[in-house]
Protein backbone atom coordinates (compact mmCIF):
# COMPACT_ATOMS: atom_id res chain seq x y z
CA UNK A 1 0.00 0.00 0.00
CA UNK A 2 2.77 2.23 0.71
CA UNK A 3 4.42 2.12 -2.81
CA UNK A 4 0.67 2.97 -4.11
CA UNK A 5 0.98 5.78 -2.26
CA UNK A 6 4.30 7.05 -3.03
CA UNK A 7 3.80 6.69 -6.26
CA UNK A 8 1.11 8.88 -5.95
CA UNK A 9 2.91 11.13 -4.31
CA UNK A 10 6.25 11.81 -5.73
CA UNK A 11 6.88 13.15 -9.81
CA UNK A 12 9.64 10.77 -10.82
CA UNK A 13 10.73 9.46 -14.13
CA UNK A 14 11.25 6.11 -12.48
CA UNK A 15 9.25 2.85 -13.48
CA UNK A 16 9.70 0.70 -10.75
CA UNK A 17 9.31 1.87 -6.91
CA UNK A 18 10.97 -0.78 -4.43
CA UNK A 19 10.02 -1.23 -0.87
CA UNK A 20 11.28 -3.10 2.43
CA UNK A 21 9.50 -4.08 5.55
CA UNK A 22 11.95 -4.54 8.16
CA UNK A 23 11.67 -5.23 11.86
CA UNK A 24 15.26 -5.53 12.38
CA UNK A 25 15.54 -9.14 12.40
CA UNK A 26 13.22 -9.86 9.83
CA UNK A 27 13.23 -7.85 6.01
CA UNK A 28 10.96 -8.40 2.95
CA UNK A 29 11.12 -6.74 -0.07
CA UNK A 30 8.62 -5.94 -2.89
CA UNK A 31 8.54 -3.81 -5.69
CA UNK A 32 5.94 -1.79 -7.29
CA UNK A 33 5.52 -1.30 -11.49
CA UNK A 34 4.09 2.12 -12.15
CA UNK A 35 2.85 1.85 -15.67
CA UNK A 36 0.93 -1.39 -14.59
CA UNK A 37 -0.15 -0.74 -11.68
CA UNK A 38 1.76 -3.80 -10.43
CA UNK A 39 2.80 -5.05 -6.79
CA UNK A 40 4.97 -7.75 -6.70
CA UNK A 41 5.85 -9.19 -3.47
CA UNK A 42 9.13 -11.43 -2.71
CA UNK A 43 7.57 -14.64 -1.39
CA UNK A 44 11.16 -14.80 0.75
CA UNK A 45 11.57 -13.87 4.31
CA UNK A 46 15.16 -12.92 5.13
CA UNK A 47 16.24 -12.87 8.45
CA UNK A 48 19.32 -10.74 10.23
CA UNK A 49 22.17 -11.95 10.77
CA UNK A 50 21.64 -15.49 9.04
CA UNK A 51 20.87 -13.84 5.78
CA UNK A 52 22.97 -10.76 5.85
CA UNK A 53 24.85 -11.22 2.39
CA UNK A 54 21.36 -11.62 0.98
CA UNK A 55 20.09 -8.66 2.53
CA UNK A 56 22.49 -6.50 1.44
CA UNK A 57 22.69 -7.88 -2.02
CA UNK A 58 19.43 -7.08 -2.74
CA UNK A 59 19.99 -3.32 -1.19
CA UNK A 60 22.63 -2.65 -3.43
CA UNK A 61 21.35 -3.92 -6.20
CA UNK A 62 18.13 -1.44 -5.79
CA UNK A 63 20.41 1.50 -5.27
CA UNK A 64 22.33 0.23 -8.60
CA UNK A 65 19.25 0.17 -10.84
CA UNK A 66 17.34 3.23 -8.69
CA UNK A 67 17.80 6.39 -10.56
CA UNK A 68 19.55 9.41 -8.69
CA UNK A 69 17.77 12.75 -9.10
Amino acid sequence: MELIALDQWIDSPASVLYGAVTSGDIWKFGLYQRQTQQVQKDINTYSAPNDLDQILSILFGVTLNSPIE
